[in-house]
Order: C-alpha cells, then sequence, then structure tokens
C-alpha cells in the first residue's frame, strides 16, 4: 500500500464554541447584551453551582421551589423560567454544561406582557452574539484572549481597582513560520503554568502578552517579574523581557487618554526599556517616570555639595541621617535641638548631621542616645537613622549622603526606632533594590562593592552570581557560587544556584550532583518552603533526564504533594510518562502521558512516546499513527520521531513511505542502526528477502547495538536466510 504523507498547515483551528468559564470571562459584556435585548432588567448573575445560586439571595436559600428551578434549568428540562419577578435563563454550553442566568429588577408589567416566543426568539439572538463576541475577542493562534479584549477590560476597570499590568515579551530564536509557531505555544504553556489562575492572560502578537493582574500582586512586583524571568529562562526561553505599570486607587488617566490605555501606554514604555538592558530583564514604569520617588533616589545635589564642603577638611568622620519611621512627620523640630553642638543640613524633612572624629563604636553609642532621648517622648514619634563611618572602603566624600540613605534601608530590616551602620551587608541590601527594579548593571555593581569589604560574605557571592547568570554571564555566576562554596561548602543557596546554572547549560549531571546535595541539607537551611519545593521540581525533571528514573518519580511525587494536584501541574506528567516507559510500566506511562496532554495538546514529546506507546500496546496503529504525525508536525526536523514513525508504516505496510524517512534517518550515527532494522523488516515484507538480509547484515555489523535490537537483526537475519534456502 502507498501512502503519500500530505504536511499539515502547522496552526490548527482554534474551537469557539461557548464554555462555562466563557460566560465568567466576558461577564461584563454578556450582561451589555442581555441588557440591551431584554429591557428593564436591572441586574444580572451567572451562576455554575447550586450552592452559589442559593447563596446569592435569601429568597433563593428559603423557597424549596427555587431550588427545583435551578436543577431544572440544569437538566435542561425547561429553557428558562419565570417566578416572583426573576427571569432564569438556562443556557447550555458545548461540554454539555449548563450556566443559569438570574435577571431581577425587570419592570413586572413588561414581565407580564412578554411572550414565549418572543423570549425564545431573544434567548437565540443572544446565545449567537454572545459567540460572536468570543470570536472577536479570543486569538486564533493560541486560544487565549487577545488585544481587543484587553482594551475592553482595562477601558472598563475602575480607579478604585489596583491592577497591574505586565507585558511579557519573548522573542523566538528562529524566523522559520513552523518554529515560531511552536515556540508560542511552548510559552503559552509555560506563562500558565506559572500563573496558576492569578492572572487574566493574553496574546496581543508577536510573542508578546499581557498580563493583568490584581493588587495582590502589586504589592510584591518586583519579585513577582524577577521570579517571572527567571522562571521563564530556567525553561528554556532564549529572551524574556518584562514591562509593568500599576493602576493605584485614585489614579486618573490624562484628560484626553482613557486609563486604560494610558496603562497599557506606561507598561509599552517600560517594555521597551526592559528589552534594552540585557536579554532577561525587566522594568516598572514608576522607576522611570518618579525616579526621585525611588527608595535609592539620589540625595538632593545641593545638599551633597554642602556636606561635601564640611568634609573636605576631614580625615575622618561620621554622618548620620535622621527620618521619620512613617514617613509623614519631619524630624528637624525633634533633631535639632538634640544636635545644636554639630553641623546639620535639612533635606526635606530629613536630618543630616556630621560627626567629625567620631568612630564606629562612638557614633553607635552617640546615635543610641539620640533615639533614645525622642523615644523618651512618647510612642507617637518614632525616628530611625542611617550611619556612614568615613573612610570605609572604597566610598568617597561626596557619597557619604547616598551610603547614609542606603544604611537607612538596612535599617528598616531592624524595624521602627532603629538605625544601620553601613557596611558590606547595607551594599547587599541596596543591590537588592537595584535587582528588584531590574536595573543589573547598578546591582552588580553594589555586591562587588560589598565584595571588596568583605571578600568571604557567602549571600553577596550568592546575589552577585543570580544577577550575572540572569544576565547571561554564565561563568562568572559559576565563579561567584563556587566562591560561595569556598567559604561555606554546605550552603543551600549556592549549592541550589549552582544547579540551577549547570541545568541551564545542559550539563544535567552537574546540576543533580550540586541539587542533590541541596536537598539532603534542606532540613538544616532557612529557606522558603517554596523554594525546596522547586527543588524537588527541578530534581525530577533532572534524574529524568539523566537515567535515575525510579528517583525522578520520587521527586515528583512529592512535589505534587505540596502543591496540590491542579491543571497547572500537567507538565510534569510528560516526566512521569518517560519515567515509567523506561521502567517497563507502559500502562502508567500512557496515563500520565494522556494527562500531560490534556494540559498542552502541543507538546510533541508526549505525542510522539505515547503514539510509540499505543503502536507498542496495541492500543489502535491509527491512533499511533495520528499521533506521530502529529509531534512531525510541530518538530519537523526530529529524526527520533522519524524513525518511530517509519517503525509503524513499516507494520502496516507502507513501506514506500517508511523508506523515505529511513533515507534520512541513515544519515544520522546514533540511529543508523535501527533504520537499517527497520529497512530490512520492510523488505522482508515486500517479498524481497535477498536485500532484507543485505540490511539486515549492515545493521549487524554497527557498533554498541543496543540488545533489543541485536535480537531483532538477527532474528530477522535468520528467518530471510531460511526463506532464501526454501527458494
Amino acid at each position: 500500500m502507498r501512502v503519500i504523507v500530505i504536511e499539515k498547515f502547522p496552526l490548527p483551528v482554534i474551537g469557539m464554541e461557548l464554555l462555562v468559564e466563557d460566560y465568567f470571562v466576558f461577564s461584563s459584556s454578556f450582561t451589555e447584551i442581555l441588557h440591551r435585548h431584554i429591557p428593564t432588567i436591572k441586574e444580572v448573575d451567572i451562576f455554575e453551582s447550586e450552592g452559589d445560586f442559593l447563596a446569592s439571595r435569601e429568597i433563593f436559600s428559603q423557597n424549596p421551589e427555587f431550588v427545583e428551578y435551578f436543577q431544572a434549568l440544569k437538566k435542561e428540562k425547561s429553557p428558562y423560567i419565570i417566578n416572583n419577578g426573576f427571569v432564569l435563563l438556562g443556557l447550555v454550553t458545548k461540554d454539555n454544561a449548563c450556566v443559569v442566568v438570574v435577571l431581577a429588577g425587570a419592570d413586572p408589567l413588561f414581565l407580564q406582557k412578554m411572550s414565549n416566543s418572543w423570549l425564545d426568539e431573544k434567548i437565540v439572538l443572544i446565545q449567537r452574539e454572545f459567540h460572536l463576541l468570543k470570536q472577536a475577542r479570543v486569538d486564533a493562534q493560541t486560544g487565549l484572549l487577545n488585544l481587543t479584549n484587553l482594551y475592553s477590560l482595562l477601558d472598563s476597570a475602575s480607579v478604585t481597582q489596583n491592577l497591574m499590568l505586565a507585558l511579557v515579551e519573548l522573542p523566538p530564536v528562529s524566523t522559520s513560520f513552523r518554529r515560531n509557531i511552536k515556540y508560542t505555544h511552548r510559552c503559552v504553556s509555560l506563562l500558565k503554568t506559572f500563573i496558576r489562575g492569578r492572572s487574566i492572560l493574553h496574546y496581543i502578537g508577536h510573542n508578546t502578552f499581557a498580563l493583568v493582574l490584581q493588587r495582590g500582586e502589586e504589592q510584591d512586583r518586583s519579585a513577582f517579574e524577577s521570579s517571572l524571568v527567571s522562571y521563564l529562562k530556567t525553561e528554556g526561553c532564549a529572551r524574556v523581557h518584562v514591562g509593568s505599570s500599576v493602576m493605584r486607587k485614585g489614579r486618573l488617566g490624562e484628560e484626553d487618554c482613557p486609563k486604560g490605555i494610558n496603562l497599557l501606554d506606561e507598561a509599552w514604555t517600560a517594555l521597551n526599556k526592559a528589552s534594552k538592558r540585557g536579554p532577561f530583564s525587566f522594568c516598572d514604569y514608576t522607576s522611570l517616570a518618579f525616579p526621585e520617588k525611588q527608595p535609592l533616589a539620589h540625595p538632593d545635589a545641593t545638599v551633597v555639595r554642602k556636606i561635601s564642603r564640611w568634609c573636605k577638611p576631614l580625615n575622618s568622620f561620621s554622618l548620620v541621617l535622621f527620618r521619620c519611621d512613617s514617613g509623614q512627620g519631619g524630624v528637624v523640630e525633634l533633631i535639632e535641638p538634640l544636635v545644636c553642638n554639630y553641623k546639620s543640613a535639612r533635606m526635606g524633612r530629613d536630618l543630616y548631621v556630621l560627626c567629625p572624629e567620631m568612630d564606629k563604636l562612638q557614633i553607635t553609642n552617640w546615635v543610641r542616645e539620640i533615639l533614645g532621648k525622642v523615644s523618651a517622648l512618647g510612642d507617637a514619634v518614632s525616628i530611625s537613622a542611617g550611619v556612614t563611618c568615613y573612610p570605609f572602603s572604597d566610598i568617597s566624600i561626596s557619597e557619604t549622603p547616598f551610603c547614609c540613605k542606603k544604611a537607612l534601608l538596612h535599617a528598616e530590616f531592624f524595624g521602627p526606632r532603629s538605625y544601620a551602620i553601613f557596611d558590606h551587608v547595607t551594599f547587599n541590601i541596596s543591590g537588592d533594590v537595584y535587582f528588584g527594579e531590574g536595573d543589573f548593571n547598578l546591582a552588580v555593581k553594589e555586591y562587588r562593592r560589598g565584595l571588596k569589604s568583605c571578600a568571604g560574605d557567602v549571600n553577596l557571592h550568592n546575589s552577585l552570581g543570580v544577577t550575572l547568570a540572569l544576565m547571561n554571564r554564565v561563568r562568572q555566576a559559576d565563579d561567584c557560587f563556587r566562591s560561595a562554596l569556598a567559604t561555606d561548602k554546605d550552603n543551600f543557596m549556592a549549592l541550589y544556584n549552582l544547579g540551577l546554572s549547570k541545568q541551564a547549560q545542559g550539563s544535567n549531571k552537574e546540576a543533580v550532583k550540586y541539587m542533590d546535595k541541596a536537598f539532603q541539607i534542606r532540613d538544616g537551611a532557612d529557606v522558603d518552603p517554596r523554594l525546596i519545593s522547586d527543588l524537588k521540581l527541578q530534581l525530577g525533571v533532572l534524574c529524568c533526564e539523566t537515567g535515575l528514573y525510579d528517583s525522578s518519580i520520587c521527586y515528583i511525587e512529592e512535589w505534587l504533594t505540596d502543591v496540590k494536584e491542579t491543571v497547572d501541574t500537567g507538565k510534569v506528567h510528560y516526566f512521569l510518562g518517560v519515567n515509567y516507559f523506561n521502567l517497563n510500566e507502559p500502562r502508567r506511562a500512557i496515563q500520565s502521558l494522556e494527562r500531560a496532554l490534556r494540559f498542552n495538546g502541543f507538546d510533541d514529546r508526549a505525542l510522539n512516546l505515547l503514539g510509540r506507546l499505543y503502536f507498542q500496546e496495541q492500543e489502535g496503529t491509527d491512533v499511533a499513527l495520528s499521533l506521530c504525525l502529529k509531534s512531525i508536525e510541530l518538530d519537523p526536523d526530529n529524526t527520533e520521531y522519524k524513525l518511530y514513525l517509519a517503525e509503524i508504516y513499516v507494520s502496516i505496510g507502507a513501506f514506500f513511505s517508511a523508506q523515505k524517512l529511513l533515507k534520512v534517518c541513515l544519515k544520522k550515527k546514533q540511529y543508523r542502526a535501527f533504520a537499517q532494522l527497520l529497512m530490512a523488516e520492510g523488505y522482508v515484507k515486500e517479498g524481497m528477502a535477498k536485500r532484507a538480509e543485505g540490511w539486515f547484515v549492515k545493521a549487524l555489523k554497527q557498533e554498541k547495538l543496543e540488545k533489543h535490537i541485536k535480537n531483532r537483526v538477527k532474528h530477522g537475519l535468520q528467518s530471510c536466510q531460511a526463506i532464501q534456502r526454501n527458494m
């Protein structure tokens, strides 16, 4: 049988049928449609569960007939029910589910005159219009919400909402249309896994995504952005740029610009800045628009010049910056009477005080005394201090006012009414601030200056290494982690970070070594439990890729226990499938791979392996063939996929199609023996025993034949020889 292989277009049609979640995702627009078609209604509520329906109104929970109404609508016994001034609609979705829509507040006279035929017609029109709405709001390539929906969402957002908009640009490496499609689908899968329902995800084109988050994420914006960039880098994205902006309470857009569009423009501006910072970078619009409001904004130049003039003749001194902890009140009136014997300079509500010739011990006692006197005034007053002792490390006299601001940030770690003296830890903290703002170059400078003053600080080595890794300076990053381990061989973070670095470089065995050691010492390490959970996941993946299949299963199952099984954990099921496949547990492998494909139907690895297993376990040759063909559509240059597709073609007698694939496979040394075996078996099926024997002999001559291939070759060769003797 001759089979012509037709290559399918790599962009499949995305189903646009209405699903249950669509009624909630597009609830605002759906409500507008209902108001337009059914006049006088005042309220619209949408329910999927009976519990939510009954809890929404007291009349529903106290009146048993409403339970019957809800159940009748869910079971599709009636398309609508009108009772007690309410109109209840039962709208069926593609997945044979039903949502119940409650319309309330309609004019009683209107309800009385409303005919069944009129309402039937309106329901058809409403569902048709809603279906068209979904088509207009969903991207055909990814199935995500599109730019049109983003505009609608932002424009309808209230200024009382605290929204964060993050634009994520993931530029592909290849210019090939097919490869770009595959990369885009992979990016969608990665982002869905990362956000886990915390954000509304949009695709706005050219591998750029928009994430709309609530205030909870904005409060820890920099942590969200840096963890997103690190995650996508670890997962193999070649470049990652993130730009964000926040809609705060009470903030309005410009007079001639809608607030939503304004937010999008700001995030776009930040994204452009991030793209210039390096391959892995992020930026928030606030840091660009209001640099003076940032934690490390430079002191007023006039004040700096004044203090520099005072300090120039001095060989040593201490400079103190006093600030009110609440940030609301001033300290000048409180502190000036207590420091009248010293030179002082106001900067807004803060006060600099110069203490000549005071060393670290003296200034410590003096600051404690001043803070004690202020505290004695009562709980209503709370002041902290940042201190810089000169000389220290490589800081200059003109830097000391700025160093005092950094020391104040350091003091915040100790709570109100505290102080900190500028040291190597302060450099680490200021570096972390720059890192949180996405300015990796300044962060690196701070960490390196900190190491000049304390070369053995493990935290500084780790911080510098992480930052250099995000800047793609991998060797320098590894050196930092090794320096940390030279000081503390059991440092959890250094082991974990070095393992991640080796994983990114493809040195998986080394990565397992470092991460496994980190896992062994985890109980004695004071680290975030989420980090331990991530370590289990990374070890599960790495052990799978290095052939430690039993260990991989243990790590992944522990991770699944930590995070609880949800749709967002679907990606690990591919690795479970690989583990079970290699441990010769095909049934469990099939179950895991099917779950992986429910999570991401575009995972070519899972498609191919599942196809092989269906073929191997005789679950249906047609299905196996379809899965293997799909995997090649997604990754057309994968020789291994072609080899296993050829095996299926040989088994069904489509040797002509198999030959075309095997000719490609024969060029690759690692696949040559198996390709020669399949050539031989194909010729056997064609009744050409002599030619088959030649291919069996070629296969037998290959070095380091795997046992199962060698056995098939020997058996096939004996069969060929027997056929020829009987001819």
